[in-house]
């Protein structure tokens, strides 16, 4: 089921993306706020023992690419800084970096709320 809801949130990229092209902001938005909210009940579930260890991996993946999607957008229309963008791309691909050789040496670096909170500011 989690893994679903991640799903999900991946194949909203598309209509997302559609609506911000065709100046549906408001459209697009109120799929953004669903997104959200569809990580949160995710984060929810998996906390509440539906955890899998592909989901662990599936979750911040998609999580990262969501929001460097829609940033992408923003970016091809000047709405975004560079440098901020290549700012927040970095930190992204730092952080799957280091989720990646933590698991390589079979160490888990679990989600934390700061994570989740800085996921929600994001969306």
């Amino acid at each position: 089921m989690v893994n679903l809801i991640t799903t999900f949130r991946l194949i909203l990229i598309l209509p997302v993306l559609v609506f911000l092209e065709n100046d549906q902001s408001a459209l697009a938005g109120i799929l953004i706020a669903f997104a959200w909210l569809s990580d949160w009940l995710d984060g929810m579930l998996a906390r509440k023992s539906l955890k899998t260890d592909f989901g662990a991996h599936f979750d911040p993946f998609v999580d990262k690419v969501f929001i460097l999607s829609i940033l992408s957008f923003f970016l091809k229309e000047g709405e975004v800084n560079l440098f901020l963008y290549v700012l927040l791309l970095f930190r992204e691909l730092s952080a799957s970096f280091l989720r990646s050789e933590s698991a390589r040496a079979m160490k888990s670096i679990p989600a934390s709320p700061l994570g989740k909170l800085k996921a929600g500011f994001e969306f």
